[in-house]
Formats: C-alpha cells, structure tokens, sequence
C-alpha cells in the first residue's frame, strides 16, 4: 500500500481517496445550499444537526448519512 504525507500525517490511498470523496460532496452540498439560497442554520435544522456540523459536512471535514443527504434533497 502506497502512503503519503499530508500535514506531517502518513495516509494510505484509501484515506486519502476517502478524504478527496469528502471534499467533493461538502463542495457539492455548499453549491446546492447556495443555490436554493438557503443558510447554514436553516440547513442544519432541517437533516436535525448544528449548524457547526453542517459547516463541517461542507468543508468535508464530515460526512452526512444517507438519510440527512435525503433530507438535503427534499
């Protein structure tokens, strides 16, 4: 398994591809939030999460389950 250095951490690929995965659905839930012209918190109280957590899924430093995505669609 090929690792690699990120911040001074060693990640295999699948972290890495994980973490590439997260960064591109937070990019996409912040274009969907912002073109439905909704904020953070009105977000965050539909799918039940802070609104600190729904920034977090949108800077991919989280991910939100299946069922909040849904909820996202609605």
């Amino acid at each position: 398994m090929t690792d690699w250095c990120y911040n001074g951490l060693n990640m295999n690929n699948s972290q890495r591809l994980l973490q590439i995965r997260n960064k591109k659905l937070g990019l996409l839930i912040l274009d969907a939030r912002n073109t439905s012209r909704r904020d953070v918190a009105e977000c965050a109280q539909a799918i039940g999460v802070t609104p600190g957590q729904f920034s977090e899924f949108e800077s991919g430093a989280a991910s939100p389950s299946l069922p909040q995505l849904e909820l996202l669609a609605l």
